[in-house]
């Protein structure tokens, strides 16, 4: 049984509905009643607990406007990375509810999915299974990996919000995640590593304001990042790339419960194709 679910719930609105600008709340919303509906200390516990939590979700994916049409069609994401909650919210992948509420408004439930066949934003993976192919002997990683920042990311650094994916930001977030949940334990010297030897060899950013409370409105950066170990370290370098594939359940940076952070790792070979085809099967 996997460890790690993405499950992409794509819904149907039934009237229309000025929603706020950041959605992310919102969706948290949903899964807090989802929790609490199937194990209340869980959900009290985890909402609750100050520091990292073992799931995430997205903002609600709609075409650009501040106004949803009635029947028109739009997808949420929900992540996590530990049994306890997985196994709730595989619950609901079985027996998905009719609808949700989203703000004031009623959505219906059209489907619910964790195969990446459906939807490439879904999936599924078992802790060891992830970090297999970069920890066996023999593996030899390209030095070069890219990653799709496809909402604001946005990091504490020195008190104060970091919107640029730096990376030992990144990849430190990472890594305060894995070995939160994980039963694989990585070393803290990834960060080193990181630091010294991994640089930016091209971005595509652009920043954005989050309006998640009229007190809180951080910037953050989307878009693309390709990075390049400088010093090229067979073991450091396979340990790159697994938290690179791990960010797309566990997110980075910062309010990854509330629609920031969603992330993935884009291969290098053929990139034009690969993201052609995220686009083609995203937008089924």
């Amino acid at each position: 049984m996997s460890d790690l679910l993405s499950v992409v719930v794509k819904v149907r609105a039934q009237a229309e509905a000025a929603l706020t600008p950041h959605t992310g709340r919102m969706i948290y919303s949903i899964w807090l009643r989802w929790l609490d509906a199937r194990d209340p200390v869980l959900a009290k516990h985890w909402h609750d607990a100050q520091g990292l939590k073992p799931y995430t979700c997205s903002t609600l994916i709609y075409p650009n406007s501040r106004t949803i049409q009635c029947g028109d069609a739009a997808w949420f994401r929900i992540t996590t990375l530990e049994k306890g909650v997985t196994s709730i919210l595989r619950d609901y992948l079985e027996q998905p509810p009719n609808a949700v509420i989203i703000g004031e408004t009623p959505f219906e439930v059209l489907s619910i999915t964790a195969d990446s066949q459906h939807h490439t934003w879904a999936g599924s993976i078992a802790y060891e299974d992830i970090a297999a192919p970069h920890l066996l002997i023999g593996a030899n990683p390209d030095r070069r990996l890219k990653m799709e920042f496809a909402a604001p990311v946005v990091f504490n650094q020195n008190e104060m919000n970091m919107p640029f994916p730096l990376p030992e930001l990144v990849f430190g977030s990472l890594l305060d995640k894995w070995n939160a949940f994980s039963p694989i334990s990585i070393r803290q010297d990834i960060r080193e590593f990181c630091y010294s030897n991994l640089g930016i060899s091209h971005f595509n950013l652009r920043s954005q304001r989050v309006q998640m409370l009229e007190q809180n409105q951080p910037i953050g950066g989307r878009g693309d990042v390709q990075y390049v170990v400088t010093r090229y370290d067979r073991y450091w370098t396979n340990i790159i790339q697994l938290l690179a594939d791990y960010a797309f359940y566990a997110g980075v940076g910062r309010f990854t419960a509330l629609g920031l952070g969603q992330a993935r790792h884009i291969p290098m070979l053929n990139h034009q194709a690969a993201k052609k085809q995220f686009q083609v099967i995203d937008s089924e």
